[in-house]
């Protein structure tokens, strides 16, 4: 298989954590030939624990390199980024939210489709082995009529601990979790860059508080999983029946509608200290029960646990299914690749983001 060469814009703790390791074990596929960050000793420290010599403080850096695909890994809109690397010529491999307009999603669309590159939006959940093996499973459920997603969030920080993560000098390896920084700051309008802010009042309105704001940010950053997950088994909703949001935006549940009467409930709940990280997609038929449990995505290789539920000689039998311990942001990298070398179309490209943006706007919308 060809190896890609690629660079990465972004050296944060998601990166450090998940996309650098993996790369580096898949090196049969992926070449790192380059980084980037505006944090330049940041950007060196993680540089020379993998010995990558080329080192940039943007993008413009990183497209002079011969690359094939760019790893765009840094927060906020990504849009712009992704228009510039694909005109350039480059596959691009995008952490969410890839953007916060549909203006910015077809721009996007339409430099890929004009420079025939491949884009695929960092969704890990859809590449999940356990996930994979839910959607027969799914799809073969009689008379589905609820479908109910409940989210327990800790604080990332707490799952963060046991990796060596570089920082700049005197930066405190945690965070206080008394006060941790996402997702209630970031209902804070100080905590929202203002070009963010910008986008965003561009798709919820001119006049959009900073607390909306701010919710908006959490289901773009958080809620996007499971809203991305849903559509990857049972498709886009109709519409958003109700949206409440709480605890500054911590606390959030949501009713969505779906075509033959079915009903998601989703509740997202984010308990900073507990360390114990719960998400939970479940989907009920008239006699059958699936249920799709996820791991935080901060623990490598600890695999997604699925159950089938089912009658049974008069009682309620369950199977649970440990399908193996692949790494769902491994396998995510492994699909990037056999996308690219075989031009296929992933499966989380720009037109999957663009549903999940149109539903997100929507919950925000009815909870304000």
């Amino acid at each position: 298989m060809s190896r890609l060469r690629v660079g990465v814009l972004g050296v944060g703790a998601v990166a450090q954590i998940m996309h650098l390791p993996n790369l580096k074990e898949l090196d049969d596929q992926f070449d790192v030939v380059g980084l980037a960050d505006l944090s330049r000793e940041t950007l060196d420290l993680v540089a020379d624990h993998y010995s990558i010599p080329h080192r940039a403080a943007d993008l413009d850096g990183l497209l002079g390199l011969g690359l094939d695909a760019v790893f765009i890994l840094t927060p906020g809109s990504h849009g712009d980024a992704c228009v510039k690397a694909a005109r350039a010529g480059k596959h691009v491999f995008v952490e969410k939210p890839l953007c916060f307009t549909t203006r910015e999603c077809d721009e996007v669309a339409a430099a890929v489709e004009s420079a025939g590159v491949t884009l695929q939006v960092g969704y890990m959940k859809r590449y999940d082995p356990a996930y994979v093996r839910a959607r027969s499973l799914v799809s073969a459920l009689q008379d589905l009529r609820y479908v109910q997603i409940t989210t327990i969030h800790p604080a990332s920080e707490l799952f963060w601990e046991h990796h060596p993560i570089r920082r700049l000098r005197g930066q405190s390896p945690t965070h206080t979790y008394d006060a941790p920084p996402y997702p209630p700051l970031a209902l804070e309008s100080a905590a929202l860059h203002e070009p963010d802010a910008t986008l965003m009042r561009e798709t919820l309105g001119a006049h959009a508080p900073a607390t909306q704001l701010g919710a908006f940010n959490v289901m773009l950053s958080s809620l996007c999983h499971d809203v991305n997950a849903l559509r990857g088994l049972i498709g886009q909703p109709e519409r958003v029946v109700s949206c409440e949001v709480w605890q500054k935006g911590g606390c959030v549940n949501t009713v969505l509608a779906y075509p033959n009467d079915l009903r998601c409930s989703y509740s997202f709940a984010y308990l900073p200290n507990l360390r114990d990280y719960r998400e939970e997609l479940a989907f009920y038929g008239g006699s059958e029960r699936v249920r799709v449990v996820f791991p935080s995505p901060f623990l490598r290789n600890m695999p997604t646990e699925l159950f089938h539920q089912f009658p049974k000689d008069g009682a309620a039998a369950e199977t649970r299914f440990v399908v193996n311990y692949e790494e769902a942001f491994k396998e995510e990298l492994r699909a990037f690749h056999r996308n690219v070398i075989e031009h296929r179309r992933p499966s989380t490209d720009v037109e999957d983001y663009r549903g999940d943006l149109v539903v997100l706007a929507e919950m925000a919308k009815k909870a304000f």
